[in-house]
């Protein structure tokens, strides 16, 4: 069964994708306290790249009085080096302390990719859909239940449109900056090409699903976390909109 990831205005993730960009001839060794990493990096010449980095062991002991077993996958944190904003290069290094995270040094295998989209879990819920105080198509208020998904945490970048689409059809430039100017069909193209290339089945959300992601998701701790606005109850602090954005 394919995993479906929701995309919205056009928000999407990918881990990591086998595009002209690639991660190559990974190599590691340990120096001293340290694990460090050394690799290879293709791409546009012209681009930069944020890497991910994950860590993998078979089995291992508690250590040093860690509340977790140093086996399965992890995600380092002690990491030095850059990994934002990479330029296609080769003998790019990194290093990772696992002593300062209370883990073993040894027995480690390190992952690295290309980290292209952001993806944020999000837990279902019930909650009351719609506004008495908006449009017609959003009365009356009325209860929706929604299952467990996952969001992009930011829409769609320009970055990310042309490494599947190959063009940036937006007006204001910035490799950063969502992609705008693209219709409904475009985004069915893009969803196409990047289920093709992916094998996986990412479509837009459902309203009721953006709604509920966008009103803060399921109550927690017995307490509302949805917000008037996606993340705050005032606009300024998450919305670029016609009072802030310069026009533009």
């Amino acid at each position: 069964m394919k995993k479906t990831i929701l995309l919205i205005g056009v928000i999407c993730v990918i881990s990591g994708w086998a595009f002209a960009q690639q991660i190559t001839n990974i190599t590691q060794k340990i120096e001293n306290s340290r694990v460090v990493i050394h690799y290879d990096l293709s791409g546009d010449k012209d681009a930069t790249y944020d890497i991910s980095v994950t860590a993998y062991k078979e089995s291992g002991p508690l250590f040093m009085g860690s509340t977790m077993t140093d086996g399965g996958t992890i995600i380092p944190t002690v990491i030095a080096g850059r990994l934002e904003n990479v330029k296609p290069g080769k003998d790019h290094f990194i290093w990772w302390e696992p002593v300062l995270e209370l883990r073993d040094l040894h027995g480690w295998t390190i992952q690295l990719e290309i980290k292209v989209f952001d993806m944020v879990f999000v837990k279902g819920g019930t909650f009351q859909m719609g506004s008495n105080n908006g449009d017609s198509d959003e009365k009356p208020i009325h209860t929706v239940t929604v299952s467990d998904f996952y969001m992009s945490a930011t829409e769609v970048t320009q970055k990310q449109w042309k490494a599947i689409m190959g063009n940036n059809p937006s007006k204001w430039k910035g490799d950063n900056l969502p992609v705008e100017r693209v219709s409904w069909n475009d985004i069915q193209e893009f969803l196409k090409k990047l289920n093709k290339k992916t094998g996986t089945s990412y479509r837009l959300p459902t309203e009721a699903e953006w709604e509920y992601a966008a009103r803060g998701g399921v109550e927690t701790n017995g307490r509302s976390s949805q917000t008037k606005y996606a993340g705050s109850n005032n606009i300024d602090e998450v919305a670029w909109y016609g009072d802030n954005s310069g026009s533009k």
